[in-house]
């Protein structure tokens, strides 16, 4: 017959704490207080659920011991499986032996040795990975795993197997569970006019509260770049670090993949409320040094800029109203200075759940000129007008018109990204452009995901450009949908 017992444990200044035991036998001694369960014993904490053969509970202390088919279920998706835990309830700081589940969304681990706290996890002589378990594609062997939740796994003295090959080892290997950062990226390769063939790999890196990547690339014909971006957040403002050469990433056909030196430092300032209206206020300030390989232009840059912008404003059930209006200042050290200014409206309109048609306006305005071409902004005078209907898992179709009166042209953009079958998505998107009489891009994209392996596939057929990317789900999530340029966006 099993037996439900409650127990109030009393601690000195604290109120009595309810523990509820489920097992086939239990006994309570209420002298020392002490709860020893038998059988398919059941408990619940304040974030896990623990199951086990036996296990003896400490009211006095807080501390649970428990063996023989130990299982540790928390609120955020952990199941954790063993041969014996010994548990603070109060704390929430635990030892678990032989272990082997899920820490944390796809991460599975196996270890002699696991020790849980609140806010990390540390594995000793263990196996990590987000594959499928029994046969993963990859997985890390180390002699110590620490994850931390949303932040990073951090293994130490470790070995990477991809299959049953040992691809290498190094002393310390980190992954980004960080939704902004990659998780663990493959490189990537493909082609285009200006690279030639090229290939490129993303290293995230960590420097005690500063995180970022280094991104590594190398082209046939364009050669070596490798670029260090580092952001270090803080409560009221943002620091990022840009170091390195790279390459522009204009949309504009003339000045696609422009490479250039920069040695940047930007403060950027968080949003802050415009006292109870939904508008905020950001300010920023970039200096920073630049060379353009293709003009031979260097020169240095010191930028200002502020912006005010608004939350979604109702206007209706289904009706809402965002707005954004900007400066820039750049001083150059060849004694040009150039202003920019920007504003945006856009009106909102909620067909249905899946279904948002948007109207939007924006001016840019330019006031003096750029020594560098990296730096070119065109002047924008446009209205358009565009429908998104997505429905998650299913398809997204969106398309819009756009009036650039600045340009004396109009662009016609639509985009179609459907699932035909759960791990696999096909997209294909096009922008015509009047003026030019022909289409500015037709994109192409296929991603497939494999268990844990995502490849996404690309060709833009006016570029001629293809790559391939090869990436490992789950941590982030699967990436964004396809969206193509030029389709306006609801807030």
């Amino acid at each position: 017959m099993a037996c439900v017992v409650f127990v109030f444990a009393r601690t000195a200044g604290a109120q009595p704490a309810p523990i509820a035991v489920d097992a086939d036998v239990i006994t309570y001694d209420a002298l020392e207080q002490v709860i020893v369960a038998e059988g398919n014993v059941r408990t619940t904490f304040r974030q896990y659920r623990l199951f086990a053969d036996a296990a003896r509970f400490e009211l006095r202390t807080g501390v649970v011991s428990a063996t023989g088919r130990v299982r540790l279920v928390g609120l955020q998706g952990q199941e954790l499986r063993g041969r014996a835990l010994t548990f603070n309830t109060r704390t929430e700081v635990g030892v678990l032996e032989s272990v082997e589940g899920v820490v944390e969304r796809r991460i599975y681990l196996r270890g002699e040795r696991l020790e849980v706290s609140p806010d990390r996890f540390v594995a000793h002589e263990s196996t990590v990975t987000t594959c499928d378990p029994e046969r993963p594609f990859y997985r890390v062997v180390a002699r110590r795993v620490e994850v931390t939740p949303n932040q990073e796994i951090v293994a130490h003295n470790a070995s990477v197997y991809i299959g049953n090959r040992r691809v290498f080892t190094v002393m310390r290997f980190v992954i980004s569970l960080r939704p902004e950062e990659s998780g663990l990226n493959l490189p990537g390769l493909g082609s285009n006019s200006v690279d030639g063939f090229w290939v490129d790999y993303r290293l995230p890196v960590r420097l005690q509260s500063a995180g970022g990547v280094v991104h590594l690339k190398y082209g046939a014909q364009s050669g070596v770049m490798a670029l260090l971006t580092l952001r270090r957040p803080a409560p009221a403002f943002e620091v990022t670090l840009r170091l390195g050469r790279t390459q522009t990433v204009d949309d504009r056909q003339a000045f696609n993949l422009l490479r250039y030196d920069v040695a940047e430092v930007r403060v950027a300032g968080k949003s802050v409320p415009i006292g109870r209206t939904p508008f905020s206020w950001t300010v920023a300030a970039t200096a920073g040094w630049y060379a353009e390989q293709l003009s031979g232009v260097s020169t240095t840059r010191l930028d200002g800029e502020f912006g005010v912008s608004s939350q979604p404003i109702p206007l209706g059930s289904r009706l809402a109203l965002v707005t954004s209006a900007a400066v820039r200042v750049s001083s150059y050290g060849a004694g040009a200075v150039r202003t920019v200014t920007s504003a945006r409206a856009a009106l909102s309109y909620e067909l249905d759940r899946y279904t948002t048609v948007t109207l939007a306006y924006q001016l840019v305005t330019i006031s003096g000129s750029s020594p560098l071409t990296i730096d070119v902004v065109d002047p924008l005078n446009a209205t358009s007008l565009g429908v998104v209907r997505a429905v998650p898992g299913r398809y997204r179709i969106a398309a819009s018109v756009e009036n650039n009166v600045a340009a004396s042209e109009i662009k016609y953009a639509a985009a179609i990204g459907a699932f035909v079958t759960p791990t696999l998505e096909l997209g294909i998107a096009g922008v015509y452009n009047t003026r030019l009489a022909a289409f500015e891009d037709i994109d192409y994209m296929l991603r497939r995901i494999c268990d844990c392996v995502e490849v996404v596939i690309r060709y833009r057929q006016v570029r001629r450009e293809f790559s391939i990317e090869i990436g490992l789900t789950g941590f982030p999530e699967r990436g964004a949908p396809f969206v193509p340029r030029a389709i306006p966006q609801p807030p």
